[in-house]
């Protein structure tokens, strides 16, 4: 989640926005996921879909 919150202020100063917003979806969507899971199994594996946006950069 950190990689993802560093990413999207590259990709901000970029002027990427596209992917800055696309990042801040995917960091929302981790976020909830994350506090809704009780174990590892309930991870959704979309949540961690952020990490892979780093070679857009």
């Amino acid at each position: 989640m950190i990689m993802a919150r560093v990413y999207m202020s590259i990709a901000t100063m970029k002027n990427q926005t596209q992917l800055a917003h696309e990042l801040q979806s995917q960091l929302k969507e981790s976020q909830r996921a994350l506090g809704d899971a009780t174990a590892d199994a309930d991870l959704n594996h979309r949540s961690v879909g952020a990490y892979y946006c780093k070679d857009e950069l």
